[in-house]
């Protein structure tokens, strides 16, 4: 079974925008790139992230690489569902097969 096959929803990749101006700042997110994925509960574990903070996610999501840069400021909608990027994870080592996501559910 390829890695693709398991690849089983699809993730539209939310990317953050800030604005700055006279009335003060407003943050948004526009609606970016749409990719297969996997969505995975974890049961609310912690996750150690490079700089040695812990936090919280519910879920990890396998991802294949997007042609842009996806940033922990970022969130992913899962059908209905928006989470909010807490880690991302290269796996392959940097040569871009794909990505492994740790996030937490936004309620």
């Amino acid at each position: 079974m390829s890695f693709r096959s398991m690849l089983n929803k699809s993730a539209v990749i939310m990317v953050f925008q800030a604005a700055t101006g006279s009335w003060g700042s407003t943050d948004s997110f526009t609606q970016g790139q749409t990719l297969r994925c996997r969505l995975v509960s974890s049961g609310g574990r912690e996750v150690d992230r490079e700089s040695m903070v812990r936090a919280e996610a519910t879920h990890r999501v396998y991802m294949e690489m997007p042609a842009s840069d996806l940033k922990e400021r970022d969130r992913l909608m899962i059908g209905t569902r928006v989470f909010d990027i807490v880690y991302i994870n290269d796996a392959a080592g940097g040569i871009g097969h794909h990505l492994e996501i740790d996030v937490k559910e936004a309620v």
